[in-house]
């Protein structure tokens, strides 16, 4: 038999966890999540419930970025 990963509150499954990583962007300091060797740029569909710990992914400070990826991943955990 298969393992399935365990279901989270929100029903989904999550096999493995990923990682907030900030990189530079045209427009500013955009956050990305890292899972299994894979970038992909942050969106609103990692937030499921309120209050969200943020209220946008690119930022124009590296400073501010980096306060907004540790409030994302503590949320994500």
């Amino acid at each position: 038999a298969k393992h399935k990963p365990e279901r989270n509150k929100t029903g989904n499954r999550r096999a493995v966890s990923s990682d907030v990583i900030i990189r530079e962007h045209a427009e500013g300091w955009q956050l990305c999540t890292s899972c299994m060797g894979s970038v992909h740029p942050a969106g609103f569909r990692l937030l499921k419930k309120k209050p969200w710990p943020i209220d946008r992914f690119v930022f124009d400070t590296q400073e501010e970025a980096n306060e907004a990826a540790e409030n994302l991943l503590a949320y994500l955990l």
